[in-house]
């Protein structure tokens, strides 16, 4: 029976005047949800994503957050970082142990 190759994934990213960092994943599936963070529409990276333009949490009267849209509510956590300079998905073959 012929073995598989073992294949592992990364997003490595840096934000700018941070240091670079890096998530791993077995699945290429999980490495491209975690990179749509990074993309235009990062509501999507949740499972069961909501409506861009619902309200996200209430109407704004009763916890004081103005009755933001989900759209709004993401770009207000974003403007709070630094600038992305890259974010990248790479993958590698994982060796296979050698008994010594």
């Amino acid at each position: 029976m012929p073995v598989t190759p073992l294949v592992e994934f990364r997003v490595a990213y840096r934000r700018v005047g941070l240091r670079p960092k890096e998530r791993r994943f077995s699945t290429q599936a999980r490495a491209k949800r975690f990179l749509r963070l990074f993309g235009e529409e990062p509501w999507t990276a949740f499972p069961g994503a909501r409506d861009p333009d619902a309200v996200y949490c209430c109407s704004g009267r009763e916890c004081r957050c103005g009755g933001v849209s989900v759209r709004e509510h993401y770009q207000r956590l974003r403007d709070q970082l630094p600038g992305l300079e890259y974010a990248r998905l790479e993958q590698r073959t994982v060796g296979l142990w050698e008994t010594l």
